[in-house]
């Protein structure tokens, strides 16, 4: 069967290319670009991945379950099963306290992410959520689903904020900016002030 990239992401020290594959995970030295390390994964349904506040552990994300691996050996650490749904997306808070996992039923967790244990449930969306991420010192949180919807919330309240119907599925925050990006397939690269989202 053939391998699929699902996701790509650099190292926080940059020396490595980790390349999420739908069965795998595979690191890449960035210096010479050979292949440092491998692991196999449980499933073929991977789809994301996303790095620790420190660097030190990956975040993979499949359809069911929540994978955390140390990012020198890629030995499993800890992991956490879906349950009646499927996970699709997943970030670090810049603290290293939280986790936001995105799911497809529209929900997203807030977990510790040192225990994986479950904090609150933001819910809003309609459809899969396509890309979570906190800003704002870790204060706020956005969810992206799909269909373009964004919405906005207060993390220690899980009270929402405001809502964009125009956002691509994907975001991004710049750091130090404050800035949002958002994008799709078939939406334009928009960058949007943080501080601006509709309330």
């Amino acid at each position: 069967q053939n391998k699929v990239v699902r996701d790509l992401l650099f190292s926080k020290n940059e020396d490595s290319l980790l390349a999420l594959f739908n069965d795998r995970l595979i690191a890449y030295r960035t210096s010479d670009r050979t292949m440092s390390r491998e692991v196999r994964l449980p499933n073929e349904n991977a789809g994301r991945i996303g790095l620790s506040a420190d660097g030190s552990s990956v975040f993979v994300v499949s359809e069911s379950a929540l994978l955390v691996y140390g990012i020198e050996g890629f030995d499993l650490q800890q992991s956490l099963l879906a349950n009646n749904v499927s996970f699709s997306a997943t970030a670090s808070s810049l603290s290293g306290q939280f986790l936001a996992i995105g799911s497809s039923d529209g929900t997203t967790q807030l977990v510790n992410a040192g225990t994986l244990t479950p904090i609150a449930v933001f819910r809003g969306h309609r459809t899969r959520i396509q890309c979570v991420a906190f800003f704002n010192n870790d204060r706020s949180l956005v969810t992206a689903d799909g269909n373009g919807v964004l919405r906005l919330w207060d993390v220690s309240s899980q009270r929402e904020l405001g809502v964009l119907h125009t956002a691509g599925p994907n975001c991004a925050i710049v750091e130090g900016k404050q800035a949002l990006v958002t994008w799709g397939t078939d939406r334009p690269l928009r960058v949007w002030s943080a501080g601006k989202i509709p309330q």
